[in-house]
């Protein structure tokens, strides 16, 4: 579920920074989020293996507070983002 939660927040951020054109990065997400899915559960046989099960648990739930820099990254630069109200706005403001 917190995975599910990041990525669905990569994905609407990617989208308000490339607000006009965001398919290219829109599809590096989608590329790393799924060579992550190919690579995570190997990751996890080798934590197993090298620090038992506690140790690969104490692994496993620092990569996931990696997540909290990289969060506060993007809240305290979110002037730098166009919402979907912001665009439609700007664009009737053009026409």
């Amino acid at each position: 579920m917190g995975i599910c939660t990041c990525y669905l927040a990569a994905f609407i951020t990617v989208s308000w920074v490339f607000h006009k054109d965001p398919g290219v990065p829109l599809v590096c997400l989608t590329i790393g989020s799924s060579l992550g899915q190919f690579v995570v559960p190997y990751l996890y046989e080798v934590f197993i293996e090298t620090f038992a099960m506690s140790g690969a648990f104490i692994m496993l739930a620092a990569f996931s507070l990696e997540c909290i820099p990289f969060c506060l990254i993007i809240l305290c630069s979110k002037e730098n983002y166009v919402t979907a109200k912001e665009a439609s706005s700007n664009r009737a403001l053009s026409e």
